[in-house]
């Protein structure tokens, strides 16, 4: 168990819960590698990208069970983020802010999560069509607990009966 603030601790305890929640097998828990954490930041420029997030990459960034499946928040699709992003704030959503953002998570094409340079760590989504983005929780690992607790609690019986994906 980690230290209060203890981000590696703290994910570790997380990812043991994807476990115990039945959101995920133990080998289906992937970190990503240096080389690769170093891929992901360096879209990051001279954004301070909070230490949670460096954490989250090295234990869980290239799968997670079914945590946010069906969303680009893993290794190698989030890579090319800026490049959606771009593109999406080009054809779509000329208005739309990025500078003084980092973005993390894309789902569907319609809606993106990111921190936010003015608010370090907080985690924002912005869904298209709407006026603003929303403040979806004030830590990253806030946001995956609060992502889990809902991927949970909707029953994937009717699929998969007992047992979940390998």
């Amino acid at each position: 168990m980690g230290l209060i603030g203890d981000p590696a601790g703290d994910l570790e305890q997380f990812a043991r819960a994807l476990v115990e929640m039945k959101l995920a097998y133990e080998h289906q828990l992937v970190g990503c590698s240096e080389a690769e954490v170093a891929e992901v930041l360096a879209a990051a420029g001279d954004f301070s990208v909070p230490e949670e997030y460096r954490v989250f990459l090295r234990r869980l960034g290239r799968q997670a069970g079914r945590l946010l499946l069906g969303t680009h928040f893993y290794y190698p699709a989030i890579v090319d983020l800026p490049e959606w992003v771009a593109d999406y704030v080009t054809l779509d959503a000329p208005d739309f802010r990025t500078r003084g953002r980092f973005f993390i998570g894309s789902h569907q094409g319609y809606r993106y999560y990111f921190f936010e340079q003015d608010d370090p760590g907080a985690v924002y989504c912005y869904v298209d069509g709407e006026a603003a983005p929303v403040r979806a929780a004030a830590t990253l690992l806030e946001f995956l607990r609060k992502t889990a607790a809902d991927e949970a609690s909707v029953s994937l019986k009717g699929v998969y009966g007992d047992t979940y994906p390998s």
